[in-house]
């Protein structure tokens, strides 16, 4: 796996009825035990929730999202 901390990566939306796949936000880095296998990664949305953080619109490097976009911990 091995994805750089703050990459972006679609993988499966496990909460949805059904099969859907949503945004990732990578967190973890290098020193995280198993990081050639394993990251650790917090859920992204366009729908602002109570606890979600805004990601700015500079924040993007690449790409980036048509909606505002929501890290939700």
């Amino acid at each position: 796996m091995s994805h750089e901390q703050g990459a972006v990566w679609w993988g499966p939306a496990p909460h949805k009825a059904d099969p859907a796949y949503r945004p990732w936000l990578v967190v973890s880095d290098t020193a995280h035990p198993f990081a050639d296998v394993e990251s650790i990664v917090v859920g992204m949305t366009t729908q602002r929730h109570p606890d979600g953080i805004v990601v700015p619109d500079d924040a993007w490097i690449r790409g980036g999202s048509e909606k505002r976009a929501y890290i939700s911990p």
